[in-house]
């Protein structure tokens, strides 16, 4: 079975953390929740990297999605053509404190 999950959330949301911790097996609880046994066997990429890959050879895909800095004219489409390719697809979705989202905007 094709499987996808999708991290999202704005910057600062802890996207990369948990991405690595799932990794690193630092969140094993989350591993296991999300039936990721062996990460080796999955494939960890940000939505940006899309273009180069093709999706339909990925079995496993868990994918970095920034909801406010993708806002490329293509990115979306491959988000699109993802639903249509993986049969099972988990969605993590993180939020960010508005203080941090500020914060960030001030100093980037």
């Amino acid at each position: 079975m094709k499987r996808l999950i999708l991290v999202s959330g704005p910057s600062c949301a802890g996207k990369t953390t948990q991405i690595s911790g799932i990794i690193e097996g630092k969140i094993a609880s989350l591993r296991e929740l999300l039936f990721i046994n062996d990460p080796a066997e999955w494939t960890f990429l940000e939505e940006k990297q899309l273009h180069n890959i093709n999706i339909h050879d990925i079995n496993n895909l868990v994918l970095h999605f920034d909801i406010i800095e993708q806002r490329t004219p293509t990115g979306y489409n491959h988000i699109t053509e993802l639903f249509v390719n993986y049969e099972n697809i988990i969605f993590i979705n993180l939020i960010a404190s508005p203080f941090y989202l500020l914060l960030r905007k001030q100093i980037g």
